[in-house]
């Protein structure tokens, strides 16, 4: 049989959060079943018994697994926070972002958002903490996804930032520049 301790008390003899129960030598939970940041202690209980029922021998063994949070404290800052359309660089920053364990990794994407909804990446996910653009007009809002990667396990938060880009006024001099 299994048993946990740590983090949300697991009842593992709750179905609803576990598809293979506690009887089984492997444990398998449901998606969602652990909380973000947290230690868990899993100990499989195990006997030696024959046809009767009569034990011979017992044991036990335990594994620690810590579940990796979501990114906290952090900031996304733009500056400067109004502009013209292709014309305006603007420095998109992510700084001071956590997570509660030492050894993962945090990379951010930064992107947009279009009047119809659709995000619109302005990077690939780096651990470099800026990005220095020029955005077109009807960007509302931009948007910072920071991601905490350990192991194959990884968690992302997204935060925005509102930004007023403007049409740009073009002169007839810059137009026959141009062409």
């Amino acid at each position: 049989s299994w048993s946990s301790f740590g983090g949300t008390l697991l009842d593992l003899n709750d179905e609803k959060l576990t598809r293979t129960g506690v009887t089984k030598p492997m444990l398998v939970l449901q998606p969602n079943v652990l909380e973000g940041g947290t230690t868990y202690k899993f100990t499989v209980h195990a006997a030696l018994c024959n046809s009767n029922a009569t034990c011979t021998s017992e044991g036990q063994a335990s594994l620690w697994i810590t579940t990796i949070g979501v990114p906290t404290l952090g900031s996304f800052s733009v500056e400067p926070r109004s502009g013209e359309e292709m014309a305006t660089t603007f420095e998109l920053r992510s700084t001071g972002w956590a997570v509660s364990s030492r050894t993962s990794r945090i990379a951010q994407r930064f992107g947009y958002t279009t009047t119809d909804g659709r995000l619109v990446p302005l990077s690939d996910f780096s651990e470099s903490p800026a990005i220095r653009v020029q955005l077109p007009r009807g960007v509302a809002p931009l948007v910072c996804l920071v991601q905490a990667t350990i192991g194959g396990e990884v968690t992302t938060r997204r935060v925005t930032s509102a930004v007023s880009v403007v049409s740009r006024d073009i002169k007839a001099q810059e137009l026959q520049d141009i062409a």
